[in-house]
């Protein structure tokens, strides 16, 4: 069994002219079911040793109040050299780990701009989460049927609640486990909704993945013009950190046989 913990960044659901927000990224952690107990032991353990060895009364890690420029929540007022190097001991851990690391980053200006295919794959194509969810499930199902994974793999897609996805992803789930072809889902058996974010260190390290890689892809922005260099220099530190586990750089589906149509178009809105 492996599990897939989705979470996102830069969300406007579909307004793509939010011009403080860019960029949209859905990042997923990849964690085999003989690797998930250490590793999420191993998240709590480096964010209670950053706190002295107890973690703040209901304390839920957002990478957004760890990582804004003077620390906000549990962060505010801590040393921003502190607080870079706990987000990069942290994603280390995923390499150090093993684990793969699935995203999906869309440049809002592009596909609003970008004509959507005359296809209908059960999602709306100008609206980046919906794409992205789609995406993020036939790379995993990509996954599971590859040689990376044994020939009796399973998967189980884990995603942070939100209230206004429920219905589309159950119903684009359910179409996808009833299709056929490069869109039916064998491997993914189940997609769940994590209840309480706060009680799952996986799913907010895959926040911490989607934040930093939302920062970085911001990079060819305007946005980051009047970014301190530092600030350039950090996040372009946490990409590095995480590329080489990095699944699906350039999108190609080898045992899916994805229509060209989606292929392409994924592409395209990787570019600003």
């Amino acid at each position: 069994m492996h599990f897939l913990y989705i979470d996102e960044a830069g969300n406007t659901g579909a307004n793509l002219t939010a011009v403080q927000q860019p960029v949209f990224v859905m990042a997923s952690l990849v964690v085999s079911d003989e690797k998930w107990r250490k590793t999420t032991r191993m998240v709590r353990e480096a964010l209670e040793a950053y706190f002295g060895g107890n973690l703040p009364p209901n304390f839920e890690l957002h990478a957004c109040e760890l990582l804004s420029p003077n620390g906000e929540g549990p962060f505010a007022g801590h040393d921003r050299e502190n607080r870079n190097g706990l987000a990069l001991e942290l994603l280390n851990l995923i390499g150090d780990r093993g684990h793969y690391v699935f995203h999906t980053p869309i440049f809002k200006s592009k596909l609003q701009t970008l004509e959507a295919p005359n296809k209908d794959f059960g999602f709306n194509w100008h609206h980046p989460w919906q794409y992205a969810f789609s995406m993020h499930i036939t790379m995993f199902e990509e996954f599971l049927r590859s040689s990376s994974t044994g020939a009796t793999s399973t998967g189980l897609a884990i995603i942070d609640h939100e209230d206004g996805y429920v219905e589309f992803v159950r119903g684009h789930t359910a179409r996808r486990q009833a299709d056929t072809g490069w869109k039916q889902l064998k491997k993914v058996v189940e997609i769940g909704y994590s209840a309480s974010s706060h009680a799952n260190p996986l799913i907010q390290l895959a926040d911490l993945v989607a934040f930093t890689l939302k920062k970085y892809y911001e990079l060819r922005t305007p946005l980051s013009e009047r970014w301190p260099v530092a600030a350039k220099a950090f996040f372009e530190d946490c990409r590095s950190a995480i590329w080489s586990r990095v699944k699906f750089k350039n999108p190609s589906f080898n045992k899916l046989n994805v229509h060209a149509t989606m292929v392409g178009h994924a592409k395209n809105i990787r570019k600003p």
